[in-house]
């Protein structure tokens, strides 16, 4: 059997179940195009599956690496030169190159484990690596960012060919369940991400837009919509309609002056008054939050020997006595002092 560097298959086109099998030559010489074209996350825009389950558009995800071949030291080049981009205390590496080495030896460790317990390699899959840097960019981990696209980014480099529904067995680098899918916990394939109604499952993200992951059989389901019957907890109810906890429906949130209490509550951005048992809008800063518990953004509720009030967050820097809470997002409290927190890539 003859292993050929993956930074030669990765040139390879997208061929989903007609990939030779991780124990057959490749060829890359005599490698024939086809229709397919792949974008930045390797999702296949014509002739041909969807390697990562992604739902974004060609060109979505920026300019990584778009066009019919995909060029593994470019798009290696590219995302290590975008990570070492953001300032790290201590670098993840020291230099592009080093980088791109590591990264490179990880792809052929990946590829001779698929070799190993008989599976396919994916190596179109180095694309959800670039779309993974390039989406999330500098943020630190536990700073807000937008919703990456269902599945986007999404790929498993090593992977079989069982089916959904199909018995399968995991392995430390994957499962050898088809690409889009993975192994449950129920030893069966499950989707991955954005399922179709009755596509097994184990957690409502597993499935698509509108629908959640239905416990009694296991699979995609449409959501509730508001007034129908719902299990507390289901987390079944559509958008952001919860489970009544008295009344066993899809319920919305309550805005401003709403009712409010018990299991009725309150929608984001707003506090129930203890006293009146209505929603009300967020205290500012040095306002009491004694009744609500609810500040601006911009402030925390906090509690002293004078009560509750809201206090400003404080900017990386500045002390975060008499708690850690004070830091604002993107900073945490080290030694009383609101530290900056590092980008998710410097790890």
């Amino acid at each position: 059997m003859r292993t050929v560097s993956v930074l030669s298959t990765v040139f390879l086109l997208v061929c989903g179940a007609g990939c030779p099998s991780s124990g057959e030559d490749i060829d890359p010489a005599s490698a024939t195009s086809t229709t397919s074209t792949t974008d930045a996350v390797g999702t296949t825009t014509a002739d041909g599956p969807d390697p990562t389950g992604s739902t974004v558009p060609a060109g979505d995800s920026g300019d990584v690496s778009t066009g019919e071949l995909v060029d593994p030291d470019a798009v290696l080049h590219g995302l290590c030169a975008q990570q070492l981009a953001c300032e790290c205390v201590t670098p993840a590496y020291p230099d592009v190159e080093a980088c791109v080495a590591d990264r490179a030896a990880e792809l052929e460790r990946l590829q001779q484990a698929a070799e190993a317990a008989g599976l396919r390699f994916d190596p179109t899959c180095v694309n959800a690596w670039a779309y993974n840097v390039e989406f999330w960019g500098c943020r630190a981990e536990e700073e807000d960012a937008p919703a990456p696209p269902t599945c986007a980014g999404t790929c498993a480099f090593v992977h079989g060919d069982q089916g959904s529904g199909e018995a399968c067995v995991a392995h430390e680098d994957g499962s050898d369940c088809a690409q889009g899918l993975r192994c449950g916990y129920a030893g069966t394939c499950v989707v991955a991400c954005g399922g179709q109604a009755g596509d097994p499952c184990e957690l409502s993200t597993n499935c698509g837009d509108g629908l959640y992951c239905r416990a009694e059989d296991g699979v995609c389901a449409g959501a509730t919509a508001e007034g129908e019957a719902c299990e507390p907890d289901s987390g079944q109810c559509a958008g952001d309609l919860y489970c009544h906890g008295e009344t066993g429906v899809c319920t919305a949130l309550a805005g401003l002056g709403g009712a409010c209490g018990g299991s009725t509550y309150c929608a984001e951005g707003t506090g129930c008054s203890a006293s009146q048992q209505v929603c009300v809008a967020p205290a500012g800063v040095n306002e009491s939050c004694e009744d609500a518990y609810v500040c601006v953004p911009e402030a925390v509720c906090l509690t002293d020997e004078n009560g509750s009030s809201c206090w400003a967050r404080r900017a990386a820097g500045e002390s975060c006595a008499p708690s850690a809470a004070l830091c604002a997002e993107g900073s945490t409290c080290q030694d009383e002092v609101c530290v900056a927190d590092e980008p998710w890539v410097c790890g």
